[in-house]
């Protein structure tokens, strides 16, 4: 049976929380929905000024990642301030993986925009479907497709159609097409936790790509969702992404402000 997901700035929550910072963890975040609101356009994206004042304190006294999606070049220029590591394309970039290894994800994902141009047409499924090429994934964004629901039943059967399948990670107005043998955001936060020497973990997210870093977590780490959602891996929720702001100021102030982390 499931253990009912706790809200993470309740009293529960924040002693959870502050148990967590004594011990110094790894402290890692997804970007659009988390740090950034959600926004109608993905090139809206931003993370506000006041978000980015508390966000800076924290990167200042503990060692911080922002891991998303975006390409790193993309999510580099989205942040105003820059936290120890900044890693894209859900782990690809950001960490020194081996060249081979990624030569084959970018070898994969070009071959998929050319069948998806000589074969599968992805550019004649109606209007508003965006094509993102983002070298080691892809992104393909319908938001703004007329006929939704076509489009994407049309991008479901060429999905199919796709050599080497790909790995897909679907969101509400996009969906990822990543290369099955590429890092993820979890193999991601393994090894930044042993590029620190640290054990511990806080993840917090909003979206699929995040419920597999959830559902593969040990249980010594804590994982937060934005959005109460009861079929959810992870343990902890924020209501909102305006509580972001609630919960960093939290962490900032413990973090900064507590005597070598010692917890009354």
């Amino acid at each position: 049976m499931a253990v009912p997901m706790k809200h993470l700035l309740s009293p529960e929550g924040k002693k959870a929380l502050r148990a967590l910072l004594s011990e110094r963890p790894l402290l890692a975040f997804d970007f659009d929905g988390t740090l950034s609101p959600t926004v109608m356009m993905a090139r809206q994206a931003r993370m506000p000024q006041g978000l980015a004042r508390t966000f800076q304190e924290i990167c200042d006294a503990l060692p911080c990642a922002v891991v998303s999606g975006r390409g790193i070049d993309d999510i580099r220029k989205r942040l105003p301030i820059q936290p120890k590591y900044v890693i894209g394309n859900h782990g690809a970039e950001g960490i020194a993986w081996p060249d081979n290894h990624l030569l084959a994800l970018r070898e994969t994902c070009e071959s998929w925009m050319t069948q998806a141009r000589d074969q599968l047409a992805w550019a004649d499924m109606g209007p508003g479907l965006i094509i993102e090429p983002k070298t080691y994934s892809i992104c393909l964004h319908f938001r703004l497709a007329l006929q939704r629901a076509q489009t994407v039943n049309a991008l479901k059967a060429s999905f199919a159609q796709l050599e080497p399948a790909p790995h897909l990670i679907w969101g509400d107005s996009s969906v990822d097409l990543l290369p099955e043998n590429g890092p993820t955001k979890r193999i991601a936060l393994e090894h930044l936790l042993k590029l620190e020497d640290r054990q511990r973990a806080l993840y917090i997210g909003d979206d699929v790509a995040d419920e597999h870093v959830f559902l593969a977590a040990p249980p010594d780490w804590m994982t937060v969702r934005i959005g109460r959602d009861t079929r959810s891996s992870a343990r902890y929720f924020l209501y909102h992404q305006t509580e972001m702001m609630d919960c960093l100021r939290f962490i900032a102030r413990v973090a900064g402000f507590t005597p070598s982390f010692h917890i009354h």
